[in-house]
């Protein structure tokens, strides 16, 4: 009864650590440390030796990176993204510390294929033995429509804000390079919202204007 009794106790081992040295330090298990009371006995422990691994404490600045998850529409594309504040301050063991060169935060999921802009409070994905200055950022995504160049001719026209007559003018058409939104450049008769014109202002002399 009094074995079984020890099996759901957790049993406190007192180890001084006043000469933790950096790196691995390896202490021999003492029965007279093990807080034990009443008619019981040690009788040996298993594994003997406890080792204890030690490093130093560091600070160190990183920068916050945000991410999504999600699918965009195939006519949107991520513009930009951030974080407030964009670094924060992270402590603890230095070994840990310099395996980090930034500061990730857990995927946001867009709950939109179609977004524009997207702010919310982000969550660190950091070592949990490790702490963090602020414990809260604020990440946002800007999204965009995509672009594609299309290719017009068009015809040419002339306005003439001068005092003198137009006699001729070319040549009659013109080609012309637009950079517009991806939808935009499969709307029928796209040409149509464009124009090429030339302007004769009114201080305009006689002769061959270009």
């Amino acid at each position: 009864g009094l074995i079984r009794g020890l099996e759901d106790k957790a049993l406190p081992y007192s180890l001084d650590l006043s000469e933790l040295k950096k790196g691995a330090n390896v202490f021999t298990m003492d029965q007279d440390k093990l807080g034990m009371q009443g008619n019981y006995e040690v009788v040996e422990f298993s594994p003997p030796r406890l080792t204890v691994k030690a490093d130093e404490m560091a600070e160190k600045i990183l920068p916050v990176v945000a991410e999504y998850t999600g699918e965009l529409d195939p006519d949107y594309e991520l513009e930009n993204s951030g974080a407030i504040p964009a670094v924060v301050l992270v402590r603890g063991a230095k070994g840990v510390l310099d395996k980090l060169d930034q500061a990730r935060i857990q995927p946001v999921e867009l709950d939109t294929d179609k977004p524009w802009e997207v702010r919310q409070d982000g969550v660190l994905d950091l070592p949990e033995e490790i702490t963090v200055e602020p414990d809260v950022v604020e990440v946002w995504f800007r999204f965009r429509l995509k672009t594609t160049e299309v290719v017009f001719t068009l015809p040419l026209e002339v306005v003439n804000f001068s005092d003198y007559e137009l006699e001729a003018a070319g040549p009659e058409t013109v080609e012309m390079t637009a950079v517009v939104p991806l939808p935009m450049s499969r709307e029928e008769n796209l040409e149509e919202k464009f124009t090429a014109r030339v302007v004769a202002e009114n201080s305009a002399q006689a002769g061959t204007l270009e």
